[in-house]
């Protein structure tokens, strides 16, 4: 095992180059903020954080990670043999953080549903839901980051995806 440990550090070491550290840290701004647009736009224009920051900043964080691997393993997919590249789900799940953490106050969002065949009351449950699980939603999402930089990083260690040295 530790022969693997040893690949999937290598694998961490020649993909954090100054470019890709640079695209990392631009992306954790990038998420930082769309995750605070998204409350202000639900909170009609303020921003009350309805979750600890230190979730908020994580889910930031492992999402910019996240999309860091994917942008490299993209790059990377034209020169190995496996052809392995990586999905944008840290994306997603910053998006979806943005919406969860903005409906600590029966966010315009979520009353939306109801246009498209959401009763009232179905309406209220998933906000009160969402409200009271808000926490354990966002460890969730930041599980599912770290999942997937675990995951592509194992995969772009192995040798037939051995990382291009650059």
């Amino acid at each position: 095992m530790e022969g693997k440990a040893s690949r999937v550090y290598n694998t961490v070491r020649r993909v954090y180059t100054p470019k890709y550290i640079l695209l990392n840290m631009a992306a954790a701004f990038v998420y930082y903020f769309v995750l605070i647009y998204l409350i202000s736009v639900q909170q009609y224009g303020a921003v009350i954080i309805t979750i600890p920051l230190y979730l908020f900043y994580a889910l930031a964080i492992t999402a910019s990670v996240a999309f860091t691997i994917a942008i490299y393993s993209l790059s990377n997919t034209r020169n190995n043999r496996a052809h392995v590249s990586a999905g944008l789900t840290g994306t997603v799940t910053a998006l979806v953080g943005g919406v969860f953490a903005g409906c600590g106050c029966t966010a315009p969002i979520i009353f939306s549903l109801t246009a498209v065949g959401f009763t009232t009351a179905q309406v209220f449950a998933l906000n009160n839901f969402i409200s009271s699980n808000i926490i354990l939603l966002f460890a969730l999402m930041i599980a599912i980051n770290l999942f997937v930089v675990i995951y592509y990083l194992n995969k772009l260690s192995n040798p037939a995806c051995r990382v291009r040295k650059r």
